[in-house]
């Protein structure tokens, strides 16, 4: 097994294992929070996320991409994560009150200050865990990320039923960052502790300032939901699109981002011994929507049992905003890889303009649409991510040239096969009719009938996929005979 095959593997068993871990605390929490109390954490996570992105300075892809990688340079990255991340701690602890006062919401400061405590804490682990990308060592960073998910889940319960409101999911944060850098401290380079200096920080900086611009820009407009439509729309509305949003990420966060882990590090070795990236690209995106397309399509048409059964009843009106959010994720799929191949290849200026258009148009959508209501503003996330795909393209073209028949050839099969394991998701959507009293016997028919259509399409239609899933039988089949040897 090669060492991109087997990483994947690893990386995405650590995104499911983490998405179970989630799912787990979500239903629970779902039930303890309400809408309000979401929104509220919400928007405050919002301005955290947007701090995030300056902190980290570019320095984690600055790391991975790096091609004359020396210790002086791990050490300056990781002085510039330090500097930075105790900066914005202070700075977000002493804006809290100004935040909290714009959106009319004094809790909201107590969740700001909480979560400026992270800012502390993460230069001690960022670098270790970028150097473990670098190296695509996954085994350490499951180890890492696994008992992180648990004791975040474990904090943000205990005190959600401990009657800590939104504060319970800002304590969870920080437990969860605090345990990453206990435990990424055993997997350190080498070299040891990083002791941090300045040395190098121009050559640093001349990447990771441009990344995390970048960066920053990208987390305005993602936030810019949250920021703008708690002010126009209030937090009860934010908090149900945050509902859905999340859902949505079950499989963008988790399998997406675990491929991504994957990809940059791949890509960015294949740039630097001088390979084509053109064919393991498009096979990589062949590979991300056989995934991502069966899943958008049954979550589309499972949208109610599924809100229903995690959430519970208060819940309902994120519905249609799942269903409109499936649809965006459909085309999202298709240009998911684009930033990491850029980054891998250290085309960093043409991410960057990419970026400040995309995420330009972004908040513009944002803010016409949620001037009508929530369901406008997922709906123009749809026409804001068959833009992305456009605006990527265009710039990876001059680099690496792709054309929309490859992409075509590239994903049709991944298409054919969300075509077969809609089928039956379909048939109980129409036929069963999902309801408050019948949500278990559909949603099951559903998802058995989603994943014999799933295996059925890749075997019918012959993607290339069908060889991973032959390989992973007959490797099972092997083990079992030792085992039973």
């Amino acid at each position: 097994m090669t060492s991109v095959r087997l990483s994947l593997l690893i990386s995405l068993a650590e995104k499911y294992s983490v998405t179970l871990i989630n799912i787990g605390s979500t239903v629970i929490i779902a039930r303890l929070l309400t809408p309000l109390e979401i929104g509220v954490y919400s928007v405050g996570l919002a301005f955290v996320a947007i701090a995030h992105t300056l902190r980290d300075f570019g320095v984690g892809n600055y790391l991975i991409q790096e091609k004359d990688l020396t210790e002086n340079r791990i050490r300056t990255a990781a002085g510039l994560t330090l500097l930075l991340a105790w900066s914005l701690a202070l700075l977000l602890a002493l804006g809290s009150s100004v935040i909290a006062d714009i959106y009319s919401k004094p809790e909201m400061r107590s969740v700001l200050l909480i979560l400026s405590l992270s800012f502390v804490i993460i230069p001690f682990s960022s670098p270790t865990l970028a150097l473990l990308r670098r190296n695509m060592a996954f085994k350490a960073l499951y180890q890492i990320r696994i008992v992180s998910a648990i004791v975040h889940a474990s904090v943000a319960v205990g005190l959600a039923w401990q009657g800590y409101s939104f504060e319970s999911l800002a304590w969870a944060s920080l437990a969860g960052v605090t345990t990453t850098a206990v435990i990424a401290a055993f997997h350190r380079p080498k070299m040891g502790i990083i002791w941090p200096n300045l040395v190098e920080w121009r050559h640093v900086a001349s990447f990771g300032g441009k990344s995390s611009v970048d960066a920053l820009i990208t987390q305005i407009g993602m936030n810019a939901i949250d920021l703008i439509g708690g002010r126009l729309l209030g937090f009860a509305a934010v908090g149900l699109f945050s509902r859905a949003q999340g859902l949505i990420s079950m499989f963008s966060r988790e399998f997406t981002n675990a491929v991504a882990q994957v990809a940059l590090p791949a890509f960015a070795a294949g740039h630097r011994a001088g390979i084509d990236l053109k064919e393991p690209y498009l096979k990589s995106v062949g590979t991300l929507t056989l995934f991502a397309w069966p899943f958008y399509c049954f979550l589309a048409l499972m949208a109610y049992p599924i809100i229903r059964i995690m959430f519970g009843d208060q819940w309902d009106a994120a519905v249609p905003l799942v269903q409109i959010l499936s649809v965006a994720g459909i085309a999202a799929a298709t240009w998911a890889l684009c930033g990491q191949i850029l980054l891998g290849m250290g085309r960093i200026n043409e991410l960057l303009k990419a970026q400040i258009l995309l995420q330009s148009v972004r908040i513009v959508i944002v803010f016409v649409t949620a001037s009508y209501s929530i369901t406008h503003v997922a709906v123009g996330q749809i026409f804001f991510y068959v833009l992305t795909y456009f605006v990527f393209y265009r710039a990876l073209k001059p680099l690496v040239y792709i054309t929309n028949m490859d992409m075509f050839r590239a994903t049709w099969k991944s298409a054919m096969v969300a075509v077969t394991s809609s089928i039956v998701p379909a048939f109980a959507l129409f036929y069963m009719q999902p309801g408050p009293e019948n949500l278990w016997p559909p949603l099951l028919v559903a998802s058995c009938g989603m994943g014999l259509g799933w295996l059925g399409g890749i075997y019918l239609f012959k993607h290339d996929f069908s060889g991973e899933i032959v390989n992973a039988y007959q490797s099972a089949l092997g083990m079992f005979g030792k085992v039973k040897s």
